[in-house]
């Protein structure tokens, strides 16, 4: 309701056009310029005005302050503190003395306008005075009927009126059997209402039926003697209504101050919707008239009152114009969604008081919520009031993280948990490919997965619970063509053709074969088949459609798709997680980066959105802040491997644009992560280790012969090289030669042509000057060496041995002369030597000499 212009009076317009406290009629003229919200129904306007509370400013008023006076702020009667630090804390609202909110009895209206009890009348009634007799005949009296010397059923002393509606009065009343206790007195505003009398009856029936926390809670029912007037005696509950909030939010005063206001509203909501699923599933009724005034913030909780209009599905009764569904009746038939309508106008009207927008995505999944709820056509908006909480409940939690930077986690119930990383190859080792063909020199390329492979990767849809084969499909496994095969027999239902649709999708992906794509849409168009008249509001079959699209590289229509399904879940992870990839893939990065944050910031196990905001920022060169991120993911988080892997990548990682080695602490950084990496983060794959050794090593040679200077340069950082891994030992020759072997080691990995190739590497990078003591093969190549040496030395020996032997006999003939000058004689005996060919008879000696090759 808005305010009164009249000029000094602080009541609301009603949404018949009157004041409700000086029930003064409000014409054009009166508002002039001033913002109006319509008038409503009314007929109906004054039969949905209802009782407005049983505690302090409940829809009702506390009574007009004198013209040019100021009215007692609110905040004087309540005592207000700041919210706990829980997800659905509420700031606490008390009222220390009761007795300030009665209505002094100066300060009531002398007339209270409402329409006549005669249900065949039209005429309003107390316009001039608050008793007569209407037109019709029928006589009224809408003045209170209680004073404080009142007592009720010799246990409740009035204390005075406290609020008023449209049909009854409230009051203050303490129970002197029970320490006097605050209670609540509920009578007819006008006694002579026959009307009033009906619904008072109602309500009576009601509140007894009713048995829920947050709804207003029926203690006793007293008669006031001199009358025989009933009243119903209820809990007192003291606090503030919602509209009141509405307008401390308006104020931007504390504590419902700053961006956590829109935590509340939602917390409001979460709450409203507990009590109206209680109704609607297990009393089978409507409320009927949710609006701020029927709503209580009593303590740190909330109180629904004025439960008079509570009735069947489709049965008539009151309603307020301002806050009913378009298909609620001129005589209030209302269903369930007329209910969630009601509480979706509800919240917006405090949403929109707020000075403070919600940060991040977190205002737009608000937006979408209450838009889902307000939708005109009934059967695109929350199924049930559980479906609606549910989505709130992720909507808060996604307002928390946002504004505290901090995770929030809940598992989401509607979708299965990601089981791809979805990392562009990011988070694991180098491939060969990247040596084989001359990649490694190249700047560090964070590239996103592919459509196909997002399209399988995606979080998978949980089973209906109502579906035939449901208990069947919780227990098979995702196995793509066996499973196509167990499930060809199965009798037809939506879940199993969406599982067909997605086994074929992926077997598309696999197989690069056309047909599987057209099948997977045909499955999809079986299922929205059996769906029926409801499939255009079915967010199952958009988020197969969106799928589909992105299985054939139609970014633009898969992310229209996925967007339908953010309009019907705003709460969840999936579709934002598909919207970021979509916006990142359309060249729109701050759009990606909004989705892909409200994902992560939720629940920072999910490795596609810390993926995909890592991708955003290395694109931006802010290595730093992926780092960050890449660095929270959890140790319970399935791609927790695939994240540090991702980190040493992003550390040894070549710069961007000519592909400079990265400072000397990346690299270290990065070594000593690849160890831990390996013993503590979960990489058993020897051969995925090897290759991240072998990049690093090539990227701190690179560090080191690329230093300016000279050998001079390449000398300083060798030094601090040594300082930095305190290897003192360390050289370049070393370094190329770790290299070497490295390459070497990859050359065996890959097992075909890049062999060659990475060979090739090796042999490019090992030192120029090596000696014999540090090569195998040159070791063997001087003993085969020596060998021949020693052979020849002993054939000559052997050669020398038999020419003494054959030496003497002649010799000595020639000694008996004694003639010096004779000595050449003794050289032809030297002839014989021929027949001493060692080759000859040597060979087999020979042929026991290793060979090089060994």
């Amino acid at each position: 309701m808005r305010a009164c212009p009249h000029p000094g009076c602080a009541g609301r317009v009603t949404e018949t056009g009157f004041c409700d406290l000086t029930g003064l009629p409000v014409g054009a003229e009166d508002e002039g310029g001033a913002d109006g919200n319509g008038t409503g129904n009314g007929d109906a306007g004054d039969s949905g005005a209802g009782d407005s509370g049983t505690g302090a400013g409940s829809g009702g008023s506390v009574g007009p302050a004198p013209a040019g006076a100021p009215r007692p702020e609110p905040a004087e009667q309540f005592v207000l503190s700041r919210a706990g630090d829980g997800l659905m804390d509420l700031p606490r609202v008390e009222v220390p003395d009761p007795a300030l909110l009665v209505e002094p009895a100066e300060d009531r209206s002398p007339a209270h306008v409402m329409r006549c009890g005669n249900s065949d009348c039209t005429e309003f009634i107390g316009v001039l005075a608050s008793r007569g007799v209407c037109t019709c005949g029928t006589p009224y009296a809408l003045q209170p009927q209680l004073s404080g010397d009142d007592v009720l059923a010799d246990q409740y002393q009035v204390v005075g009126p406290i609020a008023h509606g449209g049909l009854g009065w409230v009051y203050l009343a303490e129970d002197v059997q029970l320490y006097n206790r605050p209670v609540a007195l509920k009578g007819l505003r006008n006694p002579h209402s026959s009307l009033a009398r009906e619904v008072a009856l109602r309500e009576r029936r009601h509140l007894t039926d009713l048995n829920h926390k947050d709804i207003i809670r029926v203690i006793n029912y007293a008669t006031h003697r001199p009358t025989g007037t009933d009243y119903i005696v209820m809990e007192f509950a003291g606090g503030m209504a919602l509209h009141q909030i509405a307008e401390r939010i308006r104020r931007d005063k504390e504590p419902f101050a700053g961006p956590r206001v829109h935590e509340f509203v939602v917390s409001y909501g979460i709450r409203i919707l507990d009590a109206l699923g209680y109704l609607h599933t297990y009393e089978r009724k409507v409320y009927g008239d949710m609006k701020p005034d029927n709503v209580m913030h009593c303590g740190d909780g909330i109180k629904i009152i004025d439960v008079g209009g509570v009735r069947e599905f489709g049965a008539p009764g009151p309603y307020t114009d301002l806050y009913k569904g378009p298909e609620v009746e001129p005589d209030g038939r209302a269903y369930p969604q007329s209910d969630l309508y009601s509480v979706g106008m509800t919240l917006r009207e405090l949403t929109e008081s707020a000075r403070h927008p919600a940060p991040g995505l977190g205002a737009e999944s608000l937006k979408r919520a209450l838009a889902r709820a307000t939708d005109e056509e009934p059967r695109r908006r929350f199924a049930t009031a559980a479906e609606m909480s549910l989505q709130l409940r992720g909507v808060i939690r996604e307002l928390r993280s946002l504004r505290l930077r901090t995770e929030t986690f809940e598992p989401s119930r509607l979708f299965e948990p990601a089981s791809a990383a979805l990392d562009g190859g990011l988070g694991e080792a180098p491939v060969l490919d990247r040596w084989a063909y001359g990649a490694h020199h190249l700047p560090l390329n964070a590239a996103r997965p592919s459509p196909d492979e997002v399209a399988v990767g995606l979080p998978v849809p949980r089973t209906d619970p109502d579906d035939p084969h449901a208990a069947s499909l919780a227990r098979i496994s995702y196995d793509a063509p066996g499973l196509l095969q167990l499930l060809a027999g199965w009798e037809p239902s939506v879940e199993l053709h969406l599982l067909r649709c997605r086994l074929h999708l992926d077997l598309a992906r696999r197989t690069r074969q056309r047909a599987h794509h057209d099948t997977a849409r045909a499955e999809l168009g079986l299922a929205g088949g059996l769906v029926g008249a409801m499939a255009p509001h079915d967010w199952r079959l958009h988020w197969h459609a969106g799928l589909l699209h992105l299985g054939d590289d139609r970014i633009d229509e898969a992310r229209e798709e996925f967007d339908h399904v953010y309009d019907s879940l705003p709460g969840e992870y999936a579709p934002k997680l598909a919207l970021g990839y979509c916006y990142e893939r359309l060249g729109r990065p701050d759009r990606a980066r909004a989705y892909y944050e409200a994902v992560w910031l939720r629940n920072h196990s999910l490795g596609s959105a810390a993926f995909g905001l890592a991708r955003i920022h290395l694109a931006a060169e802010r290595r730093k802040e992926a780092l960050e991120i890449l660095e929270r993911v959890p140790k319970d988080s399935r791609h927790r491997t695939a994240a540090r892997t991702a980190i040493v990548r992003i550390l040894a990682g070549r710069r961007f644009p000519d592909g400079s080695p990265p400072p000397l602490e990346s690299l270290v950084s990065a070594l000593a992560r690849v160890t831990q990496l390996r013993e503590e983060e979960g990489l058993t794959d020897r051969h995925a280790v090897l290759r991240l050794e072998t990049h690093i090593r090539e990227v701190v040679l690179d560090w080191v012969c690329g230093a300016p200077g000279g050998e001079e340069g390449r000398a300083k950082r060798l030094a601090e090289l040594r300082e930095r891994v305190q290897n003192g030992e360390l050289t370049e020759n070393r370094l190329r030669r770790r290299l070497e072997e490295a390459y070497r080691g990859l050359s065996q990995q890959a097992g075909d042509v890049r062999a060659h190739a990475l060979l090739d590497l090796a042999n490019g990078v090992r030192p120029l000057r090596w000696t014999y003591k540090e090569h195998a093969w040159l070791r063997t190549a001087q003993r085969v060496r020596e060998i021949r040496e020693a052979w020849k030395v002993s054939q000559g020996r052997e050669g020398q041995e038999q020419r003494e032997q054959q030496k003497p006999q002649e010799p000595q003939e020639l000694q008996e002369p004694q003639e010096p000058q004779e000595p050449q004689e003794p050289q032809e005996p030297q002839e014989p030597q021929e027949p001493q060919e060692p080759q000859e008879p040597q060979e087999p000696r020979k042929s026991q000499e290793p060979s090089p090759s060994k």
